[in-house]
């Protein structure tokens, strides 16, 4: 970049950004109105700050990414925290407003990207527990892209594609990009693995008999057996005594592989647009809006179920009353559908006053998620008709078991946010410049979650957070200042956090560390912080689903237990119908139990 006789505020002005200089007249003559030249970097986050990690624009495009996505997977090791956390991302060292103004850019608009140390988080409202990983773009650059993927399983069986339609146009400041993307993943079934029927699973679409109580499920089928005899099968075409002592003790084993899938049936449909540029002279601006729905389709199998065959049954040759474990294929499998629908609305303004930088971001969330789930049927019909005399040992009429137990469930998430980062001009110090970072952030958000069927739920809630931060960075020696350089570079920083959380009431977070470069090339990061956060609404607010009738494989017995698993909800809130007694994710063994 030429300057020709710049003042030194001028100057200055040029290096924080001002839109403007003051030219005085050309004059060769005059030994202040000489060429001066001022080499710079463009985007470069930090100066003074060495980066973990840089890849040019070369490096870049040999990792193969087609999306920037693939990029972050592919370079993940060198983002990632020490506590293993997620990085920040700016753009051309600058706050964004979300990721979406980094993930629709593709990987040839990149023209470098730095990944700075922790401690670099300070200077951008962040605490210093994560890394930053700046992209730094090219000047001038356009680019329409049409790509499509197609892929399956290494064995085969499910496939998937995806395709992808985008604008990117990069024009000094201003950016545009634009995207429309649709992805598509078949069903994997369990029957195209290799996944051995469960000796500990009795139900069978014939169907395996034991005891009410478990033990000895007859004394005359054991006499007959010659052994004592706990489990049987269903005999093929009949039910005598004889036909069940054949099978004494030797359940049937039945595969459920056709009827369940291990990868659900997956549509996707995302659009997304960014718009980015200067308002003025002294402001630039950046907005972007996504929009996403992910739709799941996949199947639970065939529904079980056990059945009291009573001791007057002209079908049952047994004294007594037994227990039959059945898997209805008289009836279609079980069906587990559900749909996401996330839109996304951010903005972000930014400039600077004598020499403070300030930055405002606002962003909308939504999310909701539409759920359908069979989880068994309703056998009180078919109890009625085998209490009544029907032959429970052969297929039975499909109308005894069209009663499903089915929940719809509904979980909608809103989240209103603002959030003003300040930071004060550099204030200089023998061994570098020292950074002030201040940041106030508000937070509006409510969660509703509702199940209507067989295990009704309801909740509604909602809650404030207003917080506010300071953070200071100061260098205490370095080398190339030539300040203690025996020491080499070392520096302090520090942050104190304070929020306001509705329901919660007060929290703080603060981190201390330190940051210190004895040599060239090598750092050292050690950081101490205490953190204290509220649970997310939706984890709060996630409806009960109960599930009957679930194989759960026990590794303390080595067995498999049929249990009712519970999942989601929230036992301490005011529901519209009590959840179960469980907490979330819990399993308890149905009555009667079976092994």
């Amino acid at each position: 970049m030429h300057l020709r006789s710049v003042s030194l505020a001028g100057l200055a002005a040029a290096l924080a950004g001002s839109p403007a200089l003051a030219q005085q007249p050309d004059d060769p003559a005059d030994p202040d109105n000489q060429e001066i030249v001022v080499t710079g970097e463009r985007g470069s986050a930090l100066r003074g700050v060495a980066p973990v990690a840089v890849l040019d624009a070369n490096a870049v495009a040999a990792t193969g990414a087609t999306s920037t996505g693939e990029l972050l997977r592919t370079i993940r090791a060198q983002t990632q925290s020490g506590d293993g956390q997620e990085p920040i991302f700016l753009l051309n060292a600058q706050r964004v407003s979300g990721y979406e103004e980094i993930g629709t850019l593709p990987p040839e608009a990149i023209e470098k990207v730095e990944v700075l140390p922790e401690a670099a988080a300070l200077k951008f409202g962040y605490p210093p527990t994560r890394r930053l990983v700046n992209f730094i773009t090219k000047r001038n650059f356009r680019q329409v892209q049409l790509r499509a993927t197609a892929g399956t399983t290494t064995e085969g069986g499910s496939s998937r594609g995806q395709g992808n339609v985008a604008l990117t146009q990069l024009k000094g400041d201003s950016r545009i990009t634009l995207s429309l993307e649709a992805r598509h993943t078949d069903r994997l079934f369990q029957s195209e693995r290799d996944v051995v029927p469960d000796p500990d699973i009795l139900f069978d679409a014939i169907g395996n008999i034991t005891a009410p109580g478990g033990g000895e499920i007859d004394p005359a089928l054991s006499a007959a057996a010659g052994r004592v005899v706990t489990v049987a099968p269903v005999p093929e075409g009949g039910s005598s005594l004889a036909g069940f002592a054949a099978g004494a003790n030797a359940p049937r084993l039945f595969d459920f592989g056709p009827y369940r899938t291990l990868v659900a049936q997956n549509d996707a449909l995302k659009a997304e647009a960014v718009v980015a540029g200067r308002l003025g002279s002294a402001v630039s601006a950046s907005l972007s809006l996504s929009a996403e729905q992910s739709r799941d389709r996949s199947l639970g199998g065939l529904a079980v179920g056990t059945l009291t065959v009573p001791a007057g049954n002209p079908a049952s040759p047994f004294a007594g009353d037994v227990i039959l474990h059945r898997a209805f294929v008289e009836v279609d499998p079980l069906r587990y559908n559900q749909t996401v629908t996330t839109l996304h609305a951010g903005a972000l303004l930014r400039g600077a006053i004598s020499g403070w930088r300030w930055d405002f971001n606002a962003a909308i969330d939504r999310q909701q998620t539409g759920t359908f789930a069979e989880h068994g049927l309703d056998l009180t019909a078919a109890q009625a008709a085998i209490g009544a005399g029907a032959n429970p040992f052969v297929p039975l009429d499909p109308s005894l078991l069209s009663a499903r137990l089915t929940d719809r469930s509904r979980l909608r998430t809103d989240t209103l946010g603002a959030k003003t980062v300040v930071s004060s001009p550099p204030i200089h110090l023998p061994a570098g410049e020292a950074g002030l970072t201040a940041t106030v952030e508000a937070e509006q958000s409510s969660a509703d979650s509702s199940t209507r069927g067989a295990n009704p739920f309801e909740l509604h809630l909602a809650r404030a957070r207003f917080e506010a931060a300071l953070a200071v960075d100061v260098p205490l020696a370095s080398r190339k200042r030539d300040f203690l350089p025996f020491i080499g570079e070392l520096s302090l920083n520090a942050s104190v956090k304070a929020r306001r959380v509705g329901g919660f009431g007060s929290l703080t977070d603060t981190t201390f560390g330190i940051g210190w470069g004895p040599f060239e090339g090598v750092q050292f990061q050690l950081q101490s912080r205490r953190s204290a956060a509220a649970p997310g609404l939706t984890e709060l607010s996630s409806p009960v689903l109960v599930v009957e009738n679930v194989p759960v494989f026990d590794y303390r017995t080595g067995q498999t237990e049929i249990v009712t698993l519970t999942r989601g909800g929230n036992p301490r809130a005011n529901c519209a119908s009590p959840p179960p007694t469980k907490t979330p994710g819990s399993a308890t063994r149905p009555a009667p139990s079976t092994r």
